[in-house]
């Protein structure tokens, strides 16, 4: 995907299974480009590589359909017209209307980053957007509940990755990041999941609590060694969203309910889809997943308990 004023957005391996994996085992809704539009990406980006020569002096990306905006870098004057913010409005107002409007929402954005040591640890969990919202007194939440959020996510995630053997080692599996957005750009830390109030961008988390009333929404940002394992083993994905499921019971004193089965929809026009599933048990639980970020995307992940 291209992004103003910076460089292409690349794929990030692996994503788009491993919401898949965890909308099927949690039951839910998922929103993802479509498959005809990936691979439309994917020749473009090559047609920008055969054309480029080496030292490449040009965006690699440069071919790439400038309509296809990357859903986590919107400004505040697009959002509320671009497809992937209005589907996730949809299934937010159907949570509402299903399960009544005082009921806690989440939403995950899962993304892949580099290995160890090019990012610190394997898993980043950015609450920065939760933590504005939260001193700007804007949803009801404190800054305190937050953090209890974050350590909650901290511990469980934490157990689930000690049990793992991910290479490259490295001293710390998982960091927790909620930086104060009013404290300026240079406090911003890189895969808080937020951008900088100077920046005038809106990531998913942001628009998540922001504009479309989620109480709770985190990005998850995942090494390519993390990513690979949950998509080889099937029942450490499952484990992935139990933890989730665990951390959220801890903070709100709910777990996720199950879902019934819903039919599938299609939304955000011909460049994307949603599909809800179901689960086993009684009560009602919604969930939803969607994939941008690159030719075969990075995930969205969202629950109402």
């Amino acid at each position: 995907l291209r992004r103003d004023g910076h460089s292409t957005h690349a794929m990030e391996e692996y994503t788009t299974l491993i919401a898949q994996k965890l909308a099927r085992q949690l039951g839910g809704s998922s929103i993802a480009w479509s498959r005809p539009e990936q691979y439309r990406s994917e020749l473009l980006w090559f047609l920008g590589c055969s054309k480029a020569t080496k030292p490449y002096s040009v965006d690699l990306g440069m071919h790439l359909d400038p309509g296809n905006r990357d859903p986590n870098y919107l400004s505040p004057e697009e959002v509320t017209m671009n497809p992937w913010f209005r589907q996730m409005a949809t299934i937010a107002g159907r949570f509402r209307s299903d399960l009544g409007p005082s009921r806690p929402m989440l939403h995950v954005d899962v993304h892949g980053c580099r290995d160890p040591p090019g990012t610190p640890s394997h898993l980043t969990i950015g609450l920065a957007a939760m933590r504005h919202e939260a001193e700007t007194g804007s949803r009801g939440s404190t800054v305190m509940q937050v953090e209890a959020f974050g350590a909650a996510l901290e511990c469980e995630l934490s157990n689930l990755l000690r049990s793992m053997d991910l290479r490259p080692k490295c001293a710390t599996l998982v960091r927790v990041l909620l930086p104060s957005l009013a404290s300026g750009r240079d406090s911003v830390e890189r895969l808080c999941g937020a951008w900088p109030l100077e920046e005038r961008r809106l990531t998913q988390t942001q628009q998540a609590v922001s504009l479309v009333g989620f109480t709770h929404s985190c990005q998850l940002e995942l090494s390519k060694a993390l990513r690979r394992a949950l998509c080889r083993d099937e029942g450490t994905a499952h484990r992935l969203g139990r933890a989730i499921n665990q951390a959220w019971l801890q903070t709100t004193g709910t777990s996720l309910p199950s879902l019934t089965c819903m039919p599938s929809s299609a939304s955000a026009g011909d460049a994307t889809s949603s599909a809800v599933g179901s689960a086993g048990g009684g009560r009602r639980r919604s969930a939803s997943v969607s994939a941008v970020g690159g030719p075969r995307g990075s995930q969205r992940w969202s629950r109402s308990c």
